[in-house]
Parts: C-alpha cells; sequence; structure tokens
C-alpha cells in the first residue's frame, strides 16, 4: 500500500516528550532536557514548544501558561 504522504528529512534533530496522562512529568522532563542542552552550551535552534496547553493567566503580553514559560526558561528562549 502507497504511503499517503512522505514525511521531509529533517534539516536539525528533534525531539517529541510524549505522555499517557496530565501531570505525569512531561514539562519537567522537557526542562530537565532543555537545560542539560544548554549546559552543554548546545542551543535549541527552534526552541521549545508546547503544542497544547490548558490553563493560562491574563498578563500584558497576551495569555501565558506557567509551563510554556518554565520551558523558555529552561531552554533560554523567549
Amino acid at each position: 500500500m502507497p504511503a499517503m504522504f512522505e514525511c521531509p528529512p529533517l534539516s536539525t534533530p528533534g525531539l517529541f516528550v510524549t505522555g499517557t496522562d496530565t501531570d505525569v512529568g512531561k514539562t519537567v522532563a522537557t526542562c530537565a532536557i532543555a537545560a542539560a542542552t544548554r549546559e552543554q552550551h548546545r542551543r535549541t535552534r527552534l526552541g521549545v514548544m508546547k503544542p497544547f496547553a490548558t490553563g493560562c493567566r491574563q498578563a500584558k503580553e497576551g495569555l501565558l501558561n506557567e509551563d510554556a514559560e518554565a520551558l523558555a526558561h529552561f531552554a533560554d528562549c523567549q
């Protein structure tokens, strides 16, 4: 059976962290990976992202999520 689509080759390596439920440590693990990467003086080229998040607060910058802010902090990106 032919593939419905082909994925383009990655130009840089990536990592996707997933878990089976809420509050199982995905963000903590990702922060640790980002911090370790930073300590090795390696740059996360495209940064980190949290594509789905629940809960946010209103700030002057707009809606902010605590987990996404933690990821940005540990990856040292905005």
